[in-house]
């Protein structure tokens, strides 16, 4: 078997355009309007559908249109299942490596947080966040 792209098999592969999904990620769009200023809150947005539907698909690359065309925004992208334990801790030190690539076992739930905070205010980075969890897990 000769595959053209064997990257497209992996799980964490998004192309460059999904079909038929051109209106979901428009009104995606609708929900953060002046995304390119500074917020002090974060909207949160939730997409329902069957398994295999392509919610996360979709969120994702959204996601990397909003990195494409507004500076320092990165994508943070957290599988609670795929955790196993999706507690406070793990979620925090999950989201932290992928921003500073350092945690530590010996800080509790509320320091990491703490250190996420300090960590985005330490290189203005205005972030989306994707937190996926499988309906019925």
């Amino acid at each position: 078997m000769i595959l053209r792209n064997p990257q497209a098999l992996s799980s964490k592969y998004i192309p460059r355009r999904l079909p038929h999904r051109d209106q979901q990620l428009r009104q995606l769009s609708m929900f953060f309007p002046g995304v390119e200023r500074v917020s002090a809150f974060f909207k949160t947005v939730q997409l329902i559908g069957s398994v295999g539907t392509g919610k996360t698909s979709t969120a994702l690359l959204f996601a990397k249109t909003l990195e494409r065309n507004f500076e320092n925004t990165k994508t943070i992208y957290v599988n609670l299942k795929m955790l196993g334990d999706p507690s406070p801790w793990t979620v925090y030190t999950a989201v932290l490596g992928q921003v500073s690539g350092r945690t530590s076992r010996s800080l509790s739930a509320g320091e990491v947080f703490e250190k996420i905070l300090s960590e985005f205010e330490r290189i203005h980075l205005e972030f989306s966040r994707i937190l996926h969890r499988q309906r019925g897990s």
